[in-house]
């Protein structure tokens, strides 16, 4: 496990993803991944598939032409302290809801999008659902201001980040295009600043219900157990069931 750094690269035409990053900073968090100038255009998959383990440092790199122009990020989970930079691409979650445990702190920095796709599922399979988890003390911080909020969307949302799945006008987003953000028995210091949340709602099975157990519902955009969030200049907007 290293830091590695790409300028000036062009990494085109692959059956596979053009970048692959596995566990970047897993056990070492002063490691991260480096890109200038990165042009990847071209490859079956995604432009890059991250772990979420990975810190990701991005400028003057495009994706176009991919068969994601985004950063895939796994869905597993997290018992570190991460941030997730501005980029210059959208975040994706599509393999997996991302749970965060053991007081591990999300950060989202200023601009950062995050694109989201889950299908309705009420088995317990969290690898068809959608969304981000906060449970045993973790907690989520979104650094969002007026000019340069953090946004999480639905995966088909071209208004932000660009035609993310390459469809053109093919597609749009709706309501319950994924799950949502759940905070359950979470840390003190979640924060939501000028962030969207937007198109969530989907059946799930991870709802908490009124006496603390686990419900197959339409999980709220944002959920709050047994915990606390404070938000400033947010938003949630065209989910199907709650917003909070």
């Amino acid at each position: 496990e290293a830091s590695v750094q790409l300028t000036n690269v062009t990494i085109s035409s692959h059956s596979y993803n053009g970048i692959y990053a596995n566990n970047i900073a897993a056990t070492n968090p002063a490691n991260d991944l480096t890109l200038t100038g990165v042009s990847l255009t071209g490859n079956q998959q995604a432009a890059i598939n991250l772990s979420p383990y990975t810190t990701l440092k991005m400028s003057g790199s495009q994706a176009s032409g991919n068969g994601l122009d985004g950063l895939d990020v796994r869905g597993e989970n997290l018992t570190q302290d991460r941030s997730w930079l501005t980029t210059d691409m959208p975040y994706v979650l599509r393999s997996g809801v991302i749970t965060l445990y053991s007081g591990a702190r999300l950060t989202l920095g200023a601009g950062v999008v995050v694109k989201v796709k889950g299908v309705a599922n009420v088995t317990g399979d969290l690898t068809k659902q959608g969304g981000l988890i906060f449970q045993s003390g973790a907690e989520l911080v979104t650094q969002g201001t007026s000019t340069a909020p953090v946004v999480i969307t639905s995966l088909l949302d071209d208004t932000v980040g660009g035609d993310t799945n390459g469809d053109g006008s093919a597609t749009g987003p709706a309501a319950g295009d994924w799950q949502g953000i759940q905070f359950w028995s979470s840390g003190p210091g979640s924060q939501l600043n000028n962030t969207q949340i937007r198109y969530g709602g989907a059946v799930g099975s991870w709802r908490v219900d009124k006496a603390g157990n686990l419900s197959n519902s339409a999980v709220p955009m944002i959920d709050v157990a047994g915990s606390t969030l404070t938000m400033s200049g947010s938003s949630i907007s065209s989910g199907t069931s709650s917003g909070l």
